[in-house]
Parts: C-alpha cells; sequence; structure tokens
C-alpha cells in the first residue's frame, strides 16, 4: 500500500463588528488521503473540521488558542483517518 496525506489549514473572518474588525474567525481543517493497493487501484477520501471562536484582545492569547484549537481538529481528523483506514 501506499498513503500519501495532504492536509490544509486555513483561517478566515466569519464575522466583523460595526467599526469592521474581525469579530470572529473560523479555523478550518481539511485532510486528503490517497491510498494505492498493491494492483494500482486509488481511493481518495477527504476529512475536515471546523470551529468559530471570538477575536481577542491580546495577540499572544489568541495564537496561543488558535495552536491549540489546529492541534485538537488535527487530532480528531487523525482519529477518523485510522477509523477509515482500519475499515478498508
Amino acid at each position: 500500500f501506499s498513503l500519501t496525506i495532504e492536509t490544509y489549514l486555513n483561517k478566515k473572518v466569519a464575522s466583523r463588528d460595526s467599526k469592521g474588525n474581525p469579530k470572529t474567525y473560523r479555523l478550518n481543517l481539511k485532510s486528503n488521503i490517497s491510498i494505492k493497493d498493491l494492483n494500482g487501484n486509488v481511493k481518495n477520501k477527504s476529512f475536515s473540521k471546523s470551529v468559530d471562536y471570538n477575536n481577542r484582545s491580546n495577540k499572544s492569547d489568541l495564537k496561543k488558542y488558535e495552536n491549540e484549537t489546529s492541534k485538537n481538529l488535527a487530532e480528531k481528523i487523525t482519529d477518523e483517518i485510522i477509523i477509515y483506514l482500519k475499515s478498508i
């Protein structure tokens, strides 16, 4: 078997306040996997998780929260990939 995993993290402004400043953000983590068996057959599957969260006035706290949230999303997707791989 050959396994390829591509993962993308995207951060977007989900909403803005009346002054146009970011009020909430959305983190989206997407993983695409491609499995090629010994016969050359290929299976592709995508996994995606996202979370919305409020902006913070302290940008250091915001970055720390984003890093922790990204790790949590990655762990959830990893669990889903493992379950999927066990099922094929």
